[in-house]
């Protein structure tokens, strides 16, 4: 995959020069932050490039690399089973989602937001955003309640094919929304 085996030993090398500086409790500086930017977007293409030379999907489909809320936890691909912890979140309250993805011939793509609601066999539409790259902003709403809301996030590319029919890929994120406290009656 990495064809110019120098190239990427230098690559590597930088990283671990600014991590080693993480190890000594120094901060990470912007212009470390950028370079680090810079090489993961280099390592990124590299392996887009590949999936597109591959007769794999990879070569057809739009991918996720990654996507993560503020709480700091990853979508799951397999969905979010039972038994296993929520984040429990209040209305009003704000979810950030910081995503990423790579499509082999650099079309764009669209990400779409959804919530369903297993208690209420309920779904709902938050929004959509455009890119490669970027952030989703969801503020949690009084009809999302309930204690197995799970938010999917999927993407496809501009492309009329999609690899699973209407998106290409999509992870997801489980979440548990307190219904309001009810004022108390004197």
């Amino acid at each position: 995959m990495l064809k110019d085996k120098k190239r990427a030993e230098v690559y590597l090398n930088l990283m671990l020069d600014v991590r080693n500086t993480v190890a000594h409790a120094r901060p990470v500086v912007p212009h470390e932050r950028q370079l680090l930017a810079g090489i993961a977007g280099q390592v990124q293409n590299l392996i887009s490039v590949f999936r597109s030379g591959s007769e794999t999907a990879d070569a057809y489909y739009a991918s996720i690399n990654s996507v993560r809320d503020s709480f700091g936890d990853e979508g799951r691909r397999a969905g979010v089973g039972h038994g296993q912890v929520r984040k429990r979140l209040r209305i009003g309250q704000k979810v950030e989602f910081e995503f990423s993805a790579t499509d082999p011939h650099d079309r764009e793509i669209e990400w779409t937001f959804r919530t369903y609601n297993k208690g209420l066999s309920k779904a709902g539409e938050l929004g959509v955003a455009l890119g490669h790259d970027g952030t989703f902003v969801w503020t949690v709403r009084e009809e999302e309640v309930g204690e197995q809301l799970d938010v999917w996030v999927h993407i496809a590319n501009e492309s009329p094919y999609q690899r699973n029919g209407t998106s290409d890929d999509k992870v997801c994120f489980g979440y548990s929304v307190s219904p309001p406290i009810p004022a108390r009656v004197t």
